[in-house]
């Protein structure tokens, strides 16, 4: 009875338990979401119509049964089903069915290597472009209207109509850059601008309006009248809590670049992830196919567990 009461949790302590908690419960929806991708798949391709040995031309039964046997295409869907799940879980997804001799990680690397710095400086000046777009109204006096009138025309211009634009006008007509992506920095300027234009007008412009519903809260209007001006409030008080809408998007932007890719490598001649889509598709390349759809995924789902991160920490802030 003389015991005295045992002091509750910090609220520091209490808050990181439940963040951790909660990176916890993301961590393993995010596993959740891959098995089901890869479920869902393993399930749908069977019954699309063919095989992959179509297109061998007058193979003996023997022969195709023996090839269906190495490639593993063979017996009861449950065996292929939990082989497959146990080749996920070592990271070995098999070899391509088209590609002899290579395994499925080597054929994804090949695609990769073109287009990996091409995603990523895409992703890094999407998020550069954003800030200008979204911070350029808050900033100058002069520059609302222009800065917004250029985030609509950004978003109004899809990728389909600005690559064949550029490629006439920086190419064809001034012949700055060269028409193909051959590999050099320079030739994948137009590329990466391409594809980062439009996401970042799209960030920008959330941005921008998540400034101005605060630029009207009632605290911001009690700095003004203390005579501070719309740059120092912007860059100290706004922009942290503005953030957070903005870092939210990412995932979804990381989700846009991977798509928009796959439609702007045909248009620059890039070899990438898109053809290799498309061929795995058409040709039956089964765990080719698995492989990139688990990659996909995997890229998604890591960027939404990382905004989680990002947003976790911005609000401790």
């Amino acid at each position: 009875s003389g015991r005295a009461p045992e002091d509750p949790l910090p609220n520091d302590d209490a808050e990181q338990r439940d963040m951790g908690r909660y990176l916890i419960r993301r961590f393993l929806a995010a596993v959740f979401t891959l098995w089901a991708v890869a479920t869902l798949l393993f399930l749908l391709l069977p019954f699309f119509p063919g095989s992959p040995f179509d297109q061998e031309m007058a193979i003996a039964p023997e022969f195709r049964a023996q090839l269906e046997a190495t490639y593993g295409v063979t017996g009861s869907w449950v065996q292929r089903y939990f082989t497959f799940l146990g080749s996920c879980l070592e990271g070995h997804f098999g070899n391509s069915l088209q590609s002899q001799g290579q395994s499925v990680a080597q054929v994804l690397i090949r695609a990769l290597e073109p287009i990996s710095f091409l995603n990523l400086s895409a992703l890094a000046l999407t998020v550069c472009l954003g800030l200008i777009l979204g911070l350029a109204p808050h900033l100058q006096p002069g520059w609302p209207q222009g800065t917004r009138g250029l985030t609509r025309a950004g978003l109004a211009l899809p990728a389909l109509f600005l690559a064949p634009l550029l490629l006439w006008l920086f190419c064809f007509k001034w012949d700055f850059f060269p028409l193909r992506a051959d590999g050099s920095a320079i030739s994948l300027l137009l590329p990466i601008f391409v594809l980062s234009f439009r996401p970042a007008c799209g960030l920008g412009r959330i941005l921008d309006q998540r400034l101005r519903e605060q630029s009207m809260q009632n605290f911001a209007r009690t700095f003004r009248s203390l005579g501070v001006s719309d740059n120092r409030l912007a860059w100290r008080w706004l922009l942290r809590s503005s953030l957070i809408a903005f870092v939210q998007q990412l995932p979804q932007i990381a989700a846009i670049l991977l798509s928009g890719s796959l439609l702007v490598e045909p248009i620059f001649g890039i070899q990438g992830l898109g053809a290799l889509s498309v061929t795995s598709l058409l040709e039956r390349d089964w765990p080719v196919a698995m492989g990139l759809t688990l990659f996909f995924s995997a890229v998604l789902v890591i960027s939404q567990w990382a905004a989680d991160v990002a947003m976790l920490a911005l609000d401790k802030l």
